[in-house]
């Protein structure tokens, strides 16, 4: 099956924000204690050659400037519309990293870049690869949401690490506050100085959460903590997240990028599935939807879909609206297609608001049988005509249709 994912055309300054971890294979048999290196894959979109820098910023704020040289010594250049890629397993020396550590990462170009970032496990038994987009100082905001936070949820006890980049210029606060979905605040905590470039790293695994005080909400069975972090900075600077998503039981793992608060009144969902398989087994979209404003939105969802046969053939194109109901400041709605469209159904989907001044953020997530994916739904301002995919991989083994069990 094909995941879809948000790319956009970016000029300036990439701003690659990931978890990197080095070292010997991992013994556990789950994601969430597996190791995870990093690589990025950065395309020119832009109409000259491009001159390329890249620096790394820990959460200590220690800066290393690495030189991007051919194997000749020479300045690495980049076409028009070529990419290339950089791991961080061949910088280790380079950056002085240990058997783990975490960072953000700039790369300075003079022609416009696209950048992804795909999530390698050492470990040989989890064979998913996240990946997530790189970010411009367009894409930063003062307030920046993660739609979807967890600490061990669900079957495969899903928990939520995520890094905050600040991305502007000059030294400042972030703070990190979670929410319930009802609203309460379930954590929150400041962390002072933190200078341009650097991170701050939250591993849900290690947060103690206040449990939710009012009444009519109850957690989920098993579940320490879902809701959602909107995360802030003082001053004019502006900060971008990542999050990375895995199980502390399964092989399941997932990463996406923040939104910019407060949203829009429209966000786009290209992936809208009920129970389809695709040789593999059945898998469905929810969506949680967050609201990080002052307004009260009423939602509504609208799906464009069709039915899958069993030979692959599709139907005709259906639609179909449903109003899911008004969502309070800092509350978080989920939407589950399967309540919405019938077995089989395959699309996409529409969130929106009733009212044109009322804005939400939101995400799209898709599970079933071994596959876990997120994806930042695309506020309507944010769409475009053209989309670059810097990373694209092809295996005849992942499409068959009788897959390993370490899928």
């Amino acid at each position: 099956m094909s995941l879809f994912r948000r790319i956009i055309s970016y000029g300036g300054i990439i701003a690659a924000l990931f978890l990197a971890a080095t070292g010997p294979v991992s013994a556990t048999n789950n994601a969430y204690g597996s190791k995870f290196i990093t690589s990025m894959t950065y395309m020119n979109v832009g109409t000259g050659v491009a001159n390329l820098s890249v620096k790394f910023v820990d959460g200590a704020g220690t800066v290393t400037n690495y030189p991007l040289t051919n194997s000749d010594g020479s300045a690495r250049t980049l076409a028009r519309n070529a990419s290339a890629s950089l791991s961080v397993s061949v910088l280790s020396a380079a950056l002085g990293s240990t058997s783990t550590w975490i960072s953000g990462a700039v790369i300075n170009a003079n022609q416009p870049l696209v950048t992804t970032m795909v999530q390698v496990s050492t470990n040989p038994t989890i064979r998913v690869r996240p990946v997530s987009n790189g970010f411009t100082a367009n894409d930063g905001n003062s307030t920046v949401i993660l739609p979807y936070i967890a600490k061990a949820c669900g079957t495969n006890k899903l928990t939520t690490r995520f890094n905050v980049q600040n991305i502007g210029s000059a030294t400042e606060d972030i703070t990190v506050t979670l929410y319930w979905p009802n609203g309460d605040i379930a954590y929150t905590q400041t962390e002072s100085g933190i200078a341009v470039g650097q991170i701050v790293a939250v591993d849900m695994g290690s947060v103690t959460v206040t449990a939710p005080t009012s009444s009519g909400y109850r957690v989920p069975n098993g579940c320490a903590f879902e809701g959602a972090a909107q995360l802030s900075i003082t001053g004019s600077s502006k900060i971008v997240a990542t999050a990375f998503e895995s199980s502390t039981t399964g092989r399941e793992a997932a990463t996406y990028e923040s939104l910019k608060s407060p949203g829009d009144n429209k966000v786009f969902m290209p992936s809208a599935l009920c129970n389809v398989n695709y040789g593999d087994g059945a898998q469905s979209s929810s969506y949680v939807v967050h609201n990080s404003n002052t307004s009260t939105p009423t939602v509504s969802i609208t799906y464009k879909y069709q039915i899958r046969a069993s030979n692959g053939s599709l139907g005709r194109v259906l639609t179909k609206s449903t109003r899911k109901g008004a969502i309070s400041p800092n509350k978080s709605l989920t939407i589950n297609a399967c309540d919405d469209i019938p077995n089989a159904a395959v699309g996409s989907a529409i969130i929106n608001t009733a009212n044109a001044s009322h804005t939400i953020t939101a995400i799209s997530k898709i599970s079933g049988n071994g596959v876990y994916a997120i994806a930042p739904g695309i506020p309507e301002g944010d769409a475009g005509v053209d989309a670059y995919a810097p990373y694209v991989r092809y295996s005849t083994r992942c499409f068959t249709a009788t897959p390993t069990t370490a899928v």
